[in-house]
């Protein structure tokens, strides 16, 4: 899903989160097992800025709609 500076708080002692729901588009096959997400500086041949473990996994199937509500992903920020 595509996200913008104003979907993230300002680093605060090294870590920023997103302050905005992030939601995918519904997944039309089985996705498996999500452990890490990242942030890129575009959709297709961007650089990777940051990115983080998922803390529990999540398991995408057919059909289900990835949701991040505000506040679930955070950045440590070296």
């Amino acid at each position: 899903a595509a996200t913008n500076a104003s979907c993230w708080d300002d680093a605060t002692e090294g870590l920023m989160e997103n302050v905005t729901n992030i939601t995918f588009a519904m997944a039309c096959q089985n996705w498996g097992t999500i452990t890490h997400f990242a942030l890129f500086d575009s959709k297709s041949g961007g650089n990777m800025l940051a990115c983080s473990r998922l803390s529990p996994s999540k398991t995408i199937n057919s059909g289900d709609i990835t949701r991040f509500a505000a506040g679930d992903l955070i950045i440590s920020l070296d």
